[in-house]
């Protein structure tokens, strides 16, 4: 979904003034930690859509992932304001706890690209002359290359090998074809191999015929195949 800046800007304003404010209000327990609930439920309610059932999950798991690291956050805050503030000038604590919330945050950023590649990755086997190879492909949907209509799907180099082995060093296959693609250093011929890949989705299988060849760019770690976006059209043109 789209961002909507004003309001995340508003409820980042809210949460600034209600910060600076809240001390002098002087509100008793129990009325105190339920007046910040119920300001935390509004920070997080202006930026949300709550039109579905997922996006009223998803504000709640907002809500909650938000109270869990203001609570943390603060009591770190305090914690080590007290106790390091006695043995280093204050300016270093807050260089310090500056420094601790960049961290979070690009840690939390990798675990979401993670979940992300994660959510695009299916298991597919390999087949080319009578050899099969099981992996992990991304599901890329840039990719839509192909040649006399058959798809491309893209291998990392160790893969590439592991699979076509000395069709590969003889450059010679069941059906091998040259396709000339674009790279970062300029167009390039890359010669196609023609095999089988099966890909699962769920109880899924969809088996289609496809030319194999080599990655141009480097293949994240978490897979070493780059799928087709044209795989899933026509599902049933060949489902197990």
């Amino acid at each position: 979904t789209e961002l909507k800046w004003t309001q995340i800007f508003l409820s980042a304003t809210i949460g600034g003034v209600f910060a600076l404010i809240f001390p002098l209000l002087n509100v008793k327990k129990p009325f105190s930690g339920l007046l910040k609930i119920c300001v935390a439920a509004l920070i997080c309610l202006l930026p949300s859509a709550l039109k579905t059932k997922k996006q009223r999950g998803r504000y709640l798991m907002t809500t909650i992932f938000f109270l869990g690291f203001t609570f943390a956050f603060g009591g770190a805050v305090l914690g080590l304001g007290n106790t390091l503030s006695t043995k280093f000038p204050i300016p270093l604590v807050f260089i310090g706890l500056l420094g601790f919330s960049i961290f979070a945050l690009v840690l939390i950023e990798k675990l979401y690209q993670k979940r992300a590649i994660t959510a695009f990755l299916y298991s597919c086997t390999l087949f080319y002359k009578g050899k099969a190879i099981k992996t992990d492909g991304f599901f890329d949907t840039g990719n839509g290359a192909q040649k006399s209509g058959v798809p491309i799907c893209f291998l990392s180099p160790d893969l590439f090998y592991d699979l076509l082995g000395t069709d590969l060093l003889e450059a010679e296959g069941q059906v091998c074809d040259e396709m000339r693609i674009q790279t970062v250093n300029g167009e390039k011929n890359v010669k196609l191999f023609q095999g089988e890949i099966l890909v699962e989705s769920g109880k899924e299988k969809t088996k289609k015929r496809v030319y194999f060849a080599p990655s141009q760019n480097s293949i994240s770690q978490e897979y070493r195949l780059l799928l087709n976006a044209r795989l899933f059209e026509h599902q049933g043109e060949k489902g197990i």
